[in-house]
């Protein structure tokens, strides 16, 4: 090209100095959205990581609740001291506590009991509350157990969060505050509520609540433990109302900010922003027009480049997608789900009785499945390992998810699935079982390059969904929508939308579970409640698993899952279970589960000095009622007993009928006087019970109690104690009978009321 004159020479300058300003202007911008998207990523990434510490923070304090309440006032310290050790290895736990709610008229009982001096009672306001919070025990990373005594309810920040756990369910943090063993932090409260207890609302929460375990979140811990991810934390703080909670440095309002919401309060985490670059301006500057303009179309052309890949990428993946869904929409109509098999047994393996399904699955006669033995039914292979389990369930264990091979008439075999409870009283396995052959073969070709297509495809008639780690979109099948009982929405499906079908208070831990699935990649399996009352106006119980899809790097990309109503079979086991410790006519527990009670209470009085006793109680005459006027007017009699002695009995104690008229209690927490009150007042209630039968015309019934007190067999075992009891009863009915028998130790007399 050739420029004549001045005219064309400034025309040449001016172009250059255009294309150095437009080249200039063009660098300046592309190094701020460098710096931009490098926030974003950090800000991501400490978000994510102070997610995952707290979250295994709230999920430990919360498998240390549960296993505090399922025992008494005695129990639980030995619960807590056994779980606490295993919750205090968690990074981000140096320390738990044991915090016990005591209402104020039981203050000294409370006091005597745990041996123990309340210090710092009363309320904020200096009145004195109605329930008190007494940190009981403390487990500390590298030291003893300690029992404090301290009484906390004077602390309006700390009480504040305990109300907010008991009434939500979910644990609760404090709001930044000087913590008792130094610096500052927060304190996280998981309610513990009595095991038996109802905790659908507000109102049975606090009825049902016990107390809480807390732990504390300092800021240096918690910094440390968020730092142990390998997460760029450099120049960052997490802030609640200005106070920081963790991280350090200083944070000017340039940073970057992002609201995080950790047990119920909204924290402010703040990350420095990165540092700008100036030198490629500097050397585009320098370079000359012709070298910027080559820079600039080199520039475009790699930026088209990139964008034509990440669109050939994205074509590929939805055309996959699409591909495996209509898979999935194929295949699913071959699979439906089995029934159970329901089946009892003794403890050999021999099959008393079973469901129709036994015969329709395994093609025998109901005769044949009777007689044929255990070795000709189970598959050689599997042989050891049943009767291994027969002598488990001997043992007293429950079998779930127990697998073998069992004979169909034809010479093959069937994989059933096994659920098992033992009563050794009645000599009875209760059993049910699953047929799980096409499930167990599936799972076996699972190294096919079709893995994630057979595995959803396991249990026919199962919802299954999948969620994109990147985009967030979720897919779910429609017999998922059938499960859950709803309809397909207009709106994109989201995991938000699919953790709002969970019942309130699972939300917490299946977002959890999610969460720690897309960090590790591991699969996992849980039992979610469903809010949508079935046709006995009952919650539905679904059973959902999962796993994790990887790329060429390793990295989690995509979640695959499946769900199966399991409700009739949570509620069958529920019934074996309680059949096996439960007298069917009254609905007392039978002889087993009040000897294991017994036992129980025996150990705890010899370990903490706690007081008890053991009644056992006979009816006169029930044997002439049943010869006179037949069983059901006994049966009568008895159902009324067990009434009477289910009003008059403490939630502490236990009733139960141990023979056809004899029944035996566990009074825990009394006194020698307590008992013999109890007693006697057991005695005028079995009155109004048998005005019931003057219908069959009996007139009165009456009964005898003996009674022993615990510590007056201090060597005595559980069968022994109940043996006293029957002899101090027996004592009583020669005695004349409708009287109660104290018992007392050789040489001395025992009297009678």
């Amino acid at each position: 090209m050739r420029f004549k004159g001045p005219p064309a020479l400034a025309a040449v300058a001016t172009g250059l100095l255009l294309a150095i300003a437009a080249t200039t202007i063009f660098a300046v911008r592309a190094d701020q959205n460098r710096r931009d998207q490098s926030d974003a990523n950090r800000i991501d990434a400490l978000k994510h990581a102070t997610t995952t510490v707290t979250s295994k923070t709230t999920g430990r304090l919360q498998d240390l609740a549960a296993a505090v309440g399922t025992g008494n006032e005695s129990d639980r310290t030995v619960e807590f001291e056994r779980v606490a050790k295993v919750v205090i290895t968690e990074p981000g736990i140096a320390s738990v506590r044991l915090i016990e709610r005591v209402e104020s008229s039981d203050l000294r009982a409370y006091e005597r009991r745990r041996g123990l001096t309340v210090t710092n009672r009363g309320d904020a306001t200096g009145g004195r509350p109605d329930a008190h919070y007494i940190s009981a025990a403390e487990a500390v990373r590298g030291k003893q157990p300690t029992y404090h005594g301290l009484d906390i309810s004077g602390d309006a920040i700390r009480m504040r969060a305990i109300r907010a756990a008991i009434d939500t369910g979910r644990p609760a943090a404090t709001e930044p505050i000087q913590l008792l063993s130094g610096g500052t932090g927060a304190i996280l409260y998981a309610p513990v509520y009595r095991s038996d207890a109802a905790v659908a609302n507000v109102a049975q929460r606090r009825k049902a609540a016990i107390g809480v375990v807390s732990s504390s979140m300092r800021a240096t811990l918690l910094g440390r433990a968020i730092q142990s991810l390998k997460t760029d934390s450099a120049g960052f703080q997490i802030t609640d109302n200005g106070s920081v909670v963790a991280g350090g440095g200083d944070s000017d309002a340039t940073g970057l900010r992002d609201t995080i919401n950790i047990a119920g309060r909204e924290w402010t985490i703040t990350s420095a922003r990165t540092a700008g670059s100036v030198w490629p301006i500097v050397a585009i500057i320098l370079l000359g027009g012709l070298a910027l303009s080559v820079l600039i179309a080199i520039t475009i052309v790699r930026a088209l480049r990139r964008e034509m890949q990440a669109a050939g990428v994205v074509e590929q993946q939805n055309a996959e997608l699409t591909v495996a869904n209509a898979s999935l929409g194929e295949n699913a109509r071959f699979f439906e789900l089995s029934n159970d098999l329901f089946c009892t047994s003794d403890f050999d393996g021999n099959m008393l009785s079973f469901n129709r399904r036994w015969t329709e699955v395994l093609g025998w006669t109901a005769e044949e499945l009777r007689s044929l033995p255990v070795e000709k039914r189970v598959h050689p292979d599997d042989i050891e390992r049943v009767q291994d389990s027969l002598s488990q369930i001997s043992a007293g264990n429950v079998l779930v998810n127990f697998r073998n091979r069992r004979l169909v008439n034809d010479g093959t075999w069937r994989w059933l699935e096994w659920s098992c409870v033992g009563d050794p009283e009645l000599g009875v396995i209760y059993s049910s079982a699953r047929d799980v052959t096409d499930r167990v073969e599936l799972e076996e070709e699972l190294t096919s390059e079709h893995a994630q297509l057979i595995k959803a495809q396991s249990i026919a008639n199962l919802g299954s969904w999948n969620y994109d780690v990147r985009t967030g979109k979720m897919q779910w099948s429609d017999e998922l929508f059938n499960l859950l009982g709803d309809e397909r929405p207009d709106q994109p499906l989201t995991l938000h939308l699919w953790l709002s079908y969970f019942a309130p208070d699972e939300r917490d831990r299946a977002r959890r579970l999610l969460t720690e699935m897309i960090a590790t990649g591991e699969d996992f399996e849980l039992t979610i409640r469903r809010e949508r009352p079935g046709l006995d106006g009952q919650p539905v119980h679904l059973l959902t698993s999962g796993f994790a899809e990887r790329d060429d790097q390793g990295k989690v990309v995509r979640l695959i899952g499946i769900v199966a109503d399991i409700t009739d079979r949570l509620r069958n086991e529920a019934r074996l279970r309680y059949a096996a410790d439960h007298d069917s006519l009254t609905g007392l527990a039978n002889r087993r589960r009040f000897l294991e009670s017994l036992e129980h209470h025996v150990a705890m009085c010899r370990r903490y000095g706690a007081e008890g006793a053991v009644m056992m109680l006979d009816l006169d005459g029930l044997k002439s009622i049943n010869d006179e006027h037949g069983h059901a007017a006994g049966d009568k009699l008895i159902a009324g007993v067990a009434e009477a002695l289910r009003n008059r009995l403490r939630t502490s104690d236990l009733g139960a009928r141990i023979g056809g008229d004899e029944f035996a209690i566990l009074l825990t927490r009394t006194t020698r006087k307590g008992a013999l009150s109890t007693a006697e007042s057991i005695l005028k209630a079995i009155e109004p019970a048998s005005e019931a039968l003057r219908e069959f015309g009996v007139e009165r019934v009456e009964g005898s109690i003996g009674v022993v007190m615990i510590e007056d067999a201090s060597r005595a075992g559980a069968e022994e104690l109940l043996a006293l009891a029957d002899d101090t009863m027996y004592q009583a009915k020669r005695g004349g009978g409708a009287r109660v028998n104290m018992y007392r130790p050789p040489m001395r007399r025992p009297t009678a009321a």
